[in-house]
């Protein structure tokens, strides 16, 4: 069980960079896979107050672990550009499987309603699915997948509107300090496609595809614990990164990327 009450959160929000986005937020309790730009305003919620129970099963004779998540939040001083009070449920479950040879498979799949108390606002309904491979070490190398999709449908008093997003990343590491990865992703999102002013992009494989699609690969080297240097080449599209608990919304990005991270 855990219990979340923010209260004047905007106060140690962080903004910055040229479309004014936070980059720092207060953890949240929502699963970051289920969240999409359109239902993250209780993210950013500067007043808001829920809860998740987590009960899990584990089977030993299997290898595996089941588990069933309920979360329920009230956003109670919502943001721009839906100023409505809002009530959130999310239902998911997953199932873990972690065979002695040392690989790893994980799925969740799930349901999330946001019903704002302003009917004209309407609501926001988000099914989501996730798959993350790990394979067993040959020697010193292994491999991940991972596969994500959403379908995020909105209903108003001006009519329903709908999309879906995709996700998918293979990678290779050796030794636990260098990757190479390649990832896809796809967004029927208009709003990101087409509005440069908040941080929206076209895919780079237009020529290939349509303009929906993003593609990119990246390359990681690790020569510590806690130093890393990345270089990303492609494109990604705007949106929600999460880690640890904590999300925030990035621009979308085409070209070549260097960085750098430091772990105090």
């Amino acid at each position: 069980l855990e219990v979340k009450r923010y209260l004047n959160a905007e106060a140690i929000n962080v903004r910055g960079g040229q479309y004014n986005y936070e980059y720092v937020t207060p953890p949240t309790l929502e699963l970051p896979e289920a969240v999409t730009r359109d239902s993250a305003e209780t993210i950013d919620s500067p007043d808001i107050v829920g809860y998740r129970v987590r009960l899990d099963r584990r089977v030993e004779s299997m290898d595996s672990v089941w588990s069933l998540n309920w979360g329920h939040f009230y956003d109670l001083t919502p943001l721009p550009p839906t100023p409505s009070k809002e009530t959130i449920g999310h239902l998911y479950g997953g199932w873990e499987w972690t065979p002695s040879s040392g690989a790893r498979v994980a799925a969740t799949a799930g349901y999330r309603v946001d019903v704002r108390s302003v009917r004209a606002y309407g609501e926001d309904r988000t099914a989501h699915l996730s798959l993350d491979v790990e394979s067993p070490r040959w020697g010193k190398i292994s491999t991940t997948l991972y596969v994500m999709g959403h379908r995020f449908l909105e209903t108003t008093d001006e009519g329903d509107f709908s999309y879906n997003e995709g996700d998918v990343a293979v990678a290779v590491i050796y030794d636990g300090r260098f990757m190479a990865s390649v990832r896809w992703q796809y967004t029927g999102d208009p709003i990101l496609l087409n509005n440069p002013s908040l941080g929206g992009g076209s895919g780079n494989l237009a020529f290939l595809l349509s303009e929906n699609h993003f593609g990119s690969v990246r390359f990681e080297w690790r020569p510590t614990h806690r130093t890393g240097i990345e270089l990303f080449a492609g494109a990604r599209r705007a949106g929600l990164e999460c880690g640890g608990g904590q999300c925030r919304f990035v621009p979308a990005f085409e070209g070549l990327e260097l960085t750098g991270r430091v772990q105090f």
